[in-house]
């Protein structure tokens, strides 16, 4: 079957590519420039922040999606903008509970003042 152009409802989108940022040890470290802020989704599809950022060593962009409660909240709570100079690290994981929760610091400079 053949998909008419016109109508075609994957007319327009780009693949989404470049790298995103796993948080697989603690100390890992995302420091660099907002060049964008959108909503993503989490696994089970929830909407969180997501940036890109153009990181400080080198100019490579790198895509952070906040799925992580705690990193979640923190960019919610630090609002960064297109523009301002973030470093996002992976301190940790709590397992208070019995549940695994990621630790992150997160701290915000406007522009690019870091």
């Amino acid at each position: 079957m053949t998909q008419d152009p016109a109508h075609d409802p994957w007319e327009g989108l780009k693949p989404s590519g470049g790298q995103f940022q796993k948080w697989n040890e603690p100390g890992d470290r995302v420091f660099g420039v907002v060049t964008e802020k959108s909503t993503g989704r989490t696994i089970d599809g929830e909407p969180c922040p997501q940036l890109v950022i153009r990181l400080h060593d080198g100019g490579d962009e790198i895509t952070v999606t906040a799925a992580q409660a705690a990193l979640k909240n923190q960019l919610l709570r630090e609002r960064p903008q297109v523009g301002d100079t973030v470093d996002i690290e992976f301190t940790g994981i709590d397992t208070t509970g019995g549940r695994t929760l990621k630790l992150f610091s997160v701290a915000v400079a406007p522009g690019e003042e870091f």
